[in-house]
């Protein structure tokens, strides 16, 4: 990512796939990060947003590698990268956000990725419990007066 791709209130996402293009709006805490990080760094638009020692676009797997040494050792050490997007997507869900805004933020094509995934299984209403309060399994059976057994 560079910082032609990064507009004030938005950045466009990475090259993983046709979805990962699209534009994210980030919250007012991270703008503020990234124009303070920009300015320290005199970044110019072609400029790596978080550039190598070298002033180079980071190695992958040097980025892994400086992830697991820095939670090496901490409370930290059961955070993985992914750890961080899940943490994303559960602030959104339980925010209210709908499955689609959620899908569209984590740059899901297929919203069922999102709902199958991400998205906790909420604990079930009162409501529905009484709706099956009016039923009567054992209506007609002899036994107990479950549908379940005897």
């Amino acid at each position: 990512m560079t910082w032609c791709t990064v507009v004030i209130t938005f950045c466009y996402g990475g090259l993983k796939t046709k979805t990962s293009q699209r534009r994210l709006v980030l919250p007012g805490w991270l703008v503020e990060l990234l124009t303070a990080r920009r300015e320290r760094l005199g970044g110019a638009d072609d400029a790596p947003v978080f550039p190598s020692a070298a002033g180079t676009y980071r190695d992958r797997a040097n980025v892994g590698r400086a992830f697991r040494d820095v939670r090496a050792d901490s409370e930290f050490d059961w955070v993985k990268t992914h750890t961080c997007r899940k943490t994303v997507a559960t602030f959104l869900d339980i925010s209210g956000a709908s499955a689609r805004v959620m899908a569209d933020q984590l740059g899901h094509a297929q919203i069922a990725m999102t709902q199958n995934v991400y998205m906790g299984r909420r604990a079930v209403d009162s409501v529905e419990a009484s709706m099956l309060d009016g039923f009567d399994f054992g209506a007609g059976q002899e036994g107990s007066g479950t549908a379940c057994g005897p």
